[in-house]
C-alpha cells in the first residue's frame, strides 16, 4: 500500500514544492488505517464524499508560502482525487461504497438521530438550530445513501469514536452555542450525541471489521514506492496475494 510520503512525492511531481507541504493532506486520508491496518480502512475517506469532508474541515485550497515569497496554491479536491486514484485506480463515489457495504453487512445498527438531538437539547439546553453544524457533520455520508440499510451504514462512518475527533477538527475543541454563546467542549457534545443515538459509542474498528476484504480494494493501487524508490515493497506483494485468494466480482458494482 502507498505510504503518505509517496503520495506526497507524487504531488510534488505534479504541483511542485516539497513533500512536507502535502504530507498532512495524504496522512488524513490514510488516518483510518490506525484502526484497521488493511485496505478496508480506505472505504471511509477514499471516495468523493471523503474529499468533500476534507474540504469541509480544511478548506478548498492548500496554500503554502515559499521561501522566495511566492505562493503555492493547490486545490484540495485535486489532491484528494490524486490520492484516491493512486490507491483505487479510479475515482469512487460514496454511493458505491455504501452499496457494497449494505450487500455484505448482515445487520447494521440503526442510528436514532431524533433521540440523539433531543438528548443534546435536554442535557445541554439550547435549541435545535444551535446544533445544526454538528448534525450535518455526523450525517455527511447519508446524502449518498439510497436505501434504509445504506443510510444506517452511512451514519456509522462518522458516528464513532474516530468521528468525534474529526468533529473537533471541523468545529474546534470548543463549541460556542450560537443562541447564547455558552461554551461547551466539542468532544462532549459528540460523545453525548452518538451515545444517545446508538446507546453506546462504537469504535471505527468495529465498523470496518464487519466489511469483508476484497481484492479491488488493493490490486489497482499505483506502485508509488517502486516509482520513487526503485524497488517494490515486499509486504505489498504479500498483501496482494492474500487478497487475491479471496476472489470477488470486480468493480464496477455490484461487488459480491
Amino acid at each position: 500500500m502507498a505510504h503518505p510520503y509517496f503520495h506526497s512525492l507524487s504531488s510534488v511531481r505534479k504541483y511542485g514544492g516539497s513533500y512536507t507541504i502535502y504530507e498532512p493532506v495524504h496522512s488524513w486520508y490514510d488516518s483510518t488505517k490506525q484502526y484497521l491496518c488493511d485496505a478496508r480502512h480506505r472505504l471511509i475517506f477514499h471516495n468523493l464524499a471523503g474529499i468533500e469532508l476534507y474540504i469541509k474541515i480544511h478548506g478548498e485550497y492548500l496554500e503554502h508560502s515559499n521561501e522566495n515569497g511566492s505562493l503555492l496554491k493547490v486545490s484540495n479536491k485535486e489532491l484528494g482525487i490524486q490520492h484516491i486514484t493512486e490507491d483505487f485506480g479510479r475515482e469512487i463515489g460514496a454511493e458505491e461504497i455504501l452499496k457494497f457495504c449494505a450487500y455484505h453487512i448482515n445487520r447494521s445498527k440503526d442510528f436514532n438521530a431524533d433521540r440523539a438531538l433531543n438528548h443534546l437539547i435536554r442535557k445541554h439546553k439550547g435549541v435545535k438550530s444551535d446544533y445544526v453544524k454538528i448534525i450535518e457533520f455526523f450525517e455527511h455520508y447519508t446524502k449518498w445513501a439510497q436505501e434504509p440499510k445504506e443510510k444506517s451504514i452511512a451514519y456509522s462512518f462518522l458516528c464513532n469514536s474516530f468521528g468525534i475527533f474529526q468533529l473537533e477538527k471541523y468545529i474546534g475543541a470548543i463549541f460556542i452555542r450560537p443562541s447564547d454563546n455558552k461554551i461547551i467542549p466539542t468532544r462532549l457534545l459528540g460523545e453525548n450525541y452518538i451515545n444517545s443515538g446508538y446507546g453506546n459509542i462504537p469504535t471505527l474498528n468495529q465498523v470496518l471489521e464487519k466489511i469483508p476484504p476484497r481484492s479491488w480494494m488493493l490490486i489497482n493501487a499505483a506502485a508509488l514506492s517502486y516509482q520513487f524508490e526503485g524497488s517494490d515493497d515486499q509486504n505489498i506483494d504479500i498483501d496482494k496475494k492474500d487478497y487475491m485468494q479471496n476472489r470477488i466480482t470486480p468493480f464496477p458494482l455490484p461487488i459480491k
